[in-house]
């Protein structure tokens, strides 16, 4: 067994790991962020019930990925740039929102905007929480 030979084995066995960790985490918050969406449009617009229940979304995916797909500590840094990714996903969202609630309808927006920005953000997810403390 030579390393240079089993590398690309093992990284990629790493790389499905963590993706398919990232993805039921993933389907756990998408699914309680979901309900809280549908729960605050019965108070909000679906703009305002989208942001608060985005913001819910952040913290609970920082926890679950940074201690159960990326095993990585919590740090205060981490929490400061973590947010990084989903300002960038949430401009992409936003526009994204107007688009489907126009052309499908508001409830059903939510779902096609995220099959479309996972790949993206695990990628900044997984740049940010495996980088070791002292580069941040």
């Amino acid at each position: 067994m030579k390393a240079g030979k089993d590398q690309p084995i093992l990284l990629m066995k790493y790389l499905n790991n963590s993706f398919v960790k990232f993805l039921i985490v993933g389907i756990t918050n998408t699914l309680i962020t979901y309900l809280a969406y549908l729960f605050l449009l019965l108070f909000f617009k679906y703009q305002i019930a989208y942001s608060i229940s985005y913001i819910l979304g952040i913290a609970f995916s920082y926890i679950l990925n940074t201690i159960i797909v990326f095993k990585s500590s919590i740090s205060v840094k981490k929490i400061l740039f973590y947010p990084i990714v989903y300002i960038i996903q949430y401009l992409i969202n936003v526009a994204l929102l107007s688009y489907f609630v126009n052309y499908v309808n508001e409830k059903i927006a939510p779902i096609l905007i995220i099959v479309i920005t996972i790949p993206i953000t695990f990628l900044l997810s997984k740049f940010i929480l495996k980088r070791r403390e002292n580069k941040l």
